[in-house]
């Protein structure tokens, strides 16, 4: 789930498991529904059990790439990701026009930045530009990432 973003039906597959085996007594015979799915998979500090939904946390890891994609210079996960679609090195801006053919890998991590997403508000919202000694700072370009 960290790598590829899974579809709509896997996600209700997984959390049909969940239920399952959460109220069923392993006979194949289910119990009454003391509480609502939405209540368990809410937080702790909101009285759930903190499961969370399997689609959320599958954005929350492809986000991290993000994060990894900021923060590991020489890693080569990234520099083979830079080299295949010809990425600026110091900027965290993936431009992806003229690129013919996406991995599935990086499709998954495109898809969290779709115009007016909630993902890509998140997203945003936690970056912010660290200006130094210019060399990573793109001041035109860059800006745009600050909400």
């Amino acid at each position: 789930m960290s790598i590829f973003k899974i579809t709509v039906g896997i996600a209700l597959r997984i959390e049909k498991l969940e239920r399952s085996f959460l109220w069923s007594d392993g006979i194949k015979r289910e119990k009454l529904h003391a509480v609502k799915w939405d209540t368990i998979c809410s937080s702790k500090a909101n009285d759930g059990l903190g499961i969370g939904r399997v689609a959320i946390k599958n954005k929350c890891m492809l986000a991290k790439w993000v994060w990894h994609y900021g923060n590991e210079h020489s890693s080569l996960w990234k520099q083979v990701i830079i080299t295949r679609y010809g990425l600026d090195k110091k900027s965290l801006q993936w431009n992806w026009q003229g690129v013919n053919s996406l991995s599935f890998f990086v499709k998954a991590i495109a898809s969290l930045f779709q115009p007016n997403s909630r993902s890509a508000e998140i997203i945003r919202s936690g970056l912010s530009v660290v200006i130094g000694n210019g060399v990573k700072v793109k001041f035109w370009t860059d800006i745009k990432m600050i909400p």
